[in-house]
């Protein structure tokens, strides 16, 4: 069997107890990829070897987040890190992929039993336990055997079904030229499943039958949470791997035995320890553009401002790229909305869930694939695993757009933790004790309560994405023959691009906004933290800051990190 029932009962219950799985297993993902992000984070950060090799090369190293191209630069030397780093993405991604395809909700379905009584032969056939049976009135009669019909002969909640009907010419030739046995509407009821799709095609399709009532034999329709083994299964053993190859790689790679420079206390501490790489008269020249060659510390005089262009400025092609797969994403998410409308039709409410699981679903695409016990027309687990991947390609594509936008913010918090240290005296913050004058933490660029922030939105958007789209397994009574359904829900769609849009547009606004700061903006350049620490000797115990450095009785006006500083002067020529 390809997929097993983990629990059962009355669908609402079961329906909540899906929904409640879906985020637990959507929490799982989210805290695999956080973590799949700090160790990408830890392979992109320069050693000590790779911060002097790269300033002689190319006069800058990038830093503050999960930037492939900075890692990549370093490909020759290492290599390993960076097929590490290509084995966490790959590892990672599918992660919610395979979790939402694990879990889903399976109702189960009854075949067509329905039998004609004329309106003259009730008292005679309508007797024993249909006395008990539901009156349904004619217009939802009608309703449930269209229904049927349309849902290929089967319903949810109804055993049995006696149609009353009031006979009328030209009735029993329809009924004869479908092919049903018109003898038995003179003998009693059989509500035989063979013919009951004929007598319902009858009824529905005849012009000149009238319903009086139905009586109907109705049941509580069952659910049940299933569990599909093979996404599981790849899930658990990509996991399992990715542990093992992870610990053995921080205990045996010399790249993690080296001390790793990720942040900008870090970078303070660099140059202190490595006077010579610190870079002169640059003080107030904010992140350039990179350039192919090493580039001189020739001294730039910058007159002093507190204007500086927008963010966007400074960013690299790698960082454009990003912001186009933002922009796509949007495009996409929106694209995808129009597709379920019209996939759901013009009928749709804008219902959160879909309350009617099964055949009789709104805006339920059915796959033509099943799954018998005898082995006729079998569905397999590959199947199942092709149809989990199609309901669920938009989770891939939101673990893609999670790093992408950890990386942003990472950038983003990393300047704003540059700008604290105006005027106001700060212990440097590196990622592992570095003795005194610094304080050491566990996190690398955003505080937890940030990453546990971003960690929730991913979440939110993966849980929002498994209620868009999402795979339903409709059963026979007692979860035998099974069809797959596939289910799209607008709404759930909608405000995932919504949210989606307004994590984009916050971060154009960021973006274009002109900046306002009497620093440089520095970006994630080491070169403009070097620059800031020409004049820095030591690390006093209670801390640094950065400003006007001039020396009494000089003739040019210096900025950077000391242990006291001044405003810088507007209007001034800083070397």
């Amino acid at each position: 069997m390809p997929s097993f029932v983990l629990a059962s009962g009355e669908c609402s219950y079961i329906g909540r107890l899906s929904d409640g799985l879906v985020l637990v297993v959507n929490i799982i993902g989210g805290v695999c990829l956080g973590i799949s992000s700090y160790m990408q984070q830890l392979c992109t950060s320069p050693t000590n070897e790779d911060i002097s090799t790269e300033m002689k090369v190319k006069g800058d190293v990038n830093f503050g987040g999960n930037s492939v191209w900075s890692l990549f630069r370093r490909w020759r030397k290492g290599t390993v890190i960076c097929l590490l780093w290509g084995f966490l993405v790959v590892t990672s991604l599918p992660a919610h992929l395979l979790l939402n395809g694990s879990i889903g909700i399976a109702p189960t379905w009854l075949s067509l039993q329905v039998s004609v009584v004329y309106q003259n032969m009730t008292s005679q056939y309508i007797v024993g336990d249909q006395l008990t049976w539901t009156n349904i009135s004619t217009s939802q009669c009608k309703n449930t055997l269209f229904q049927m019909a349309e849902a290929d002969y089967h319903n949810s909640d109804i055993s049995k079904l006696t149609v009353v009907v009031n006979p009328s010419p030209g009735f029993e030739s329809t009924l004869e030229l479908l092919g049903y046995n018109i003898t038995e509407l003179s003998s009693p009821p059989t509500w035989n499943t063979s013919e009951s799709s004929l007598l319902v095609d009858g009824i529905v399709t005849a012009q000149n039958v009238q319903i009086l009532y139905c009586l109907a034999d109705t049941i509580t329709e069952e659910c049940g949470v299933v569990v599909r083994w093979l996404p599981l299964v790849i899930f658990s053993s990509a996991i399992t791997v990715k542990a093992i190859v992870t610990c053995l790689a921080i205990h045996l790679l010399p790249h993690f035995k080296k001390r790793l420079y990720n942040n900008l206390g870090d970078f303070i501490y660099f140059a202190v320890l490595n006077p010579e790489s610190k870079i002169p008269n640059e003080s107030l020249v904010s992140k350039r553009k990179p350039s192919k060659s090493y580039m001189p510390a020739n001294g730039i005089e910058i007159r002093a401002t507190r204007r500086h262009k927008p963010w966007a400025w400074f960013l690299g092609i790698s960082d454009w790229v990003v912001y186009f797969l933002l922009i796509c994403g949007v495009a996409g998410a929106w694209v995808l909305v129009g597709y379920y409308l019209w996939m759901a039709g013009s009928g749709y409410t804008f219902t959160w869930t879909e309350t009617d699981f099964g055949l009789n679903g709104v805006g339920a695409a059915v796959i033509s694939m099943d799954w018998n016990p005898d082995g006729s027309n079998m569905l397999t687990s590959t199947d199942i695993f092709c149809a989990v991947i199609m309901a669920n390609i938009p989770q891939i594509c939101i673990s893609i757009a999670y790093l992408l936008f950890n990386n942003q913010i990472s950038r983003l918090w990393l300047e704003r933790e540059w700008r604290s240290f105006y005027l106001k005296r700060k212990l440097p913050r590196t990622g592992v004790e570095s003795g005194p004058g610094t304080r050491s933490s566990r996190w690398l660029q955003l505080p937890y309560m940030l990453s546990g922030l971003l960690i929730a939105v991913s979440i939110c958007l993966h849980w929002l994405a498994s209620q868009a789209v999402f795979l339903v397994e409709s059963y026979q009574v007692a979860f035998q023959g099974m069809t797959i359904i596939l289910y799209v829900m607008p709404l759930p769609a909608i405000v995932l691009a919504c949210v989606w849009t307004a994590l984009v547009l916050t971060i154009t606004i960021i973006y274009f906004l002109p900046q306002r700061s009497p620093m440089p903006v520095m970006c994630g350049s080491a070169r403009v933290v070097l620059a800031s620490c020409y004049s820095l000797v030591e690390l006093p115990e209670d801390g640094i800051m950065w400003g006007d450095i001039t020396i009494s009785g000089s003739s040019k006006r210096k900025a950077g990190f000391s242990w006291t500083a001044g405003a810088i002067r507007e209007g001034e020529l800083y070397s």
